[in-house]
């Protein structure tokens, strides 16, 4: 019998996990199906597009996350996170508890804190700074679909949200919305276009 690779035997072992992993899923839910689905592509494609040997990984490392960025002060950690720590906090507090960061099939996650970190970095960082790679460094994760899936999972716990603070004004506040904005709105008008406006006694 012929010996098998290391880069069969790695082959074997990602579609053994994706059939437990696909095994263990609740048949009703999309989302963990999707994840499912998107790490076992994201591995493959690793593993195939990696001609010479079984790819063992760039080193990784958490200190900056861990040993710097909880060292900052405010300011500092505001121009990293877009976020004060207060704020930052009381994010993760509303977060911490949506179903998107729990699955059924024992699938290790990185701590919620971390995730959130990543989500928050990743949106206030533009040109080199959102390259996926310097995140992965900087946060000590993998850059092959890692982030992808923590920013798809951040975003989908904060629209889960959205029925607690997106909703539709009741009377009491329209009326307190329009007293605060009558006057203003007409005087502009009256300052731009030389006339004296009155605000609509129905209203």
């Amino acid at each position: 019998m012929p010996r098998r690779s290391e880069k069969s035997k790695l082959i074997a072992a990602i579609c053994e996990k994706y059939l437990q992993d696909i095994l263990m899923l609740e048949l009703s839910d999309d989302d963990e199906q999707e994840e499912v689905d998107e790490q076992f592509r994201v591995n493959m494609l690793i593993l195939l597009n990696n001609r010479r040997s079984a790819h063992l990984g760039v080193p990784k490392s958490n200190h900056w996350e861990r040993n710097v960025l909880k060292h900052f002060d405010e300011n500092r950690f505001c121009q990293m996170m877009r976020l004060n720590q207060t704020e930052f906090a009381y994010l993760l507090n509303l977060i911490k508890d949506d179903d998107v960061f729990r699955n059924d099939y024992n699938a290790a996650q990185l701590s919620i804190d971390t995730q959130l970190k990543i989500f928050l970095f990743r949106l206030g960082s533009s040109g080199e700074g959102l390259s996926v790679r310097k995140v992965a460094s900087l946060f000590g994760i993998g850059d092959g679909g890692t982030i992808q899936i923590v920013t798809r999972r951040v975003f989908k716990a904060i629209i889960n949200l959205k029925h607690r603070f997106l909703y539709w004004p009741d009377e009491r506040e329209r009326l307190k919305l329009i007293a605060a904005t009558e006057k203003k709105c007409l005087g502009v008008l009256d300052t731009l276009m030389g006339l004296k406006l009155s605000w609509p006694k129905h209203l």
